[in-house]
């Protein structure tokens, strides 16, 4: 398992979350998974995307990078964009 930083986009504010996986697309699937499980839709205050797993458009990795992707989600103009980073520990020197 991996540790994946989630930047999130939706209309105009951005959130940040960090979630154990074993791979970006799962990272993004487990985000959606328990948004409303955890949070509920004060997570995104009054404009909460009613969105899930099933919602994912796409997570692609972002042409010329290392371990960062971009993935998104929608439903009926609803929309939520996420930049999903590989985490790495940075060791004591």
């Amino acid at each position: 398992m991996a540790l994946y930083s989630l930047i999130i986009e939706h209309e105009g504010k951005s959130y940040t979350t960090q979630v154990s996986a074993a791979s970006a697309a799962q990272a993004v699937t487990e985000y959606f998974s328990r948004i409303y499980a955890v949070s509920g839709v004060d997570f995104f205050g009054s404009s909460a995307p009613l969105l899930g797993t099933k919602d994912i458009i796409y997570v692609t990795p972002m042409e010329g990078l290392v371990n960062l992707w971009a993935a998104c989600a929608g439903r009926e103009g609803r929309y939520v964009s996420l930049v999903c980073a590989r985490t790495v520990s940075r060791h004591a020197a």
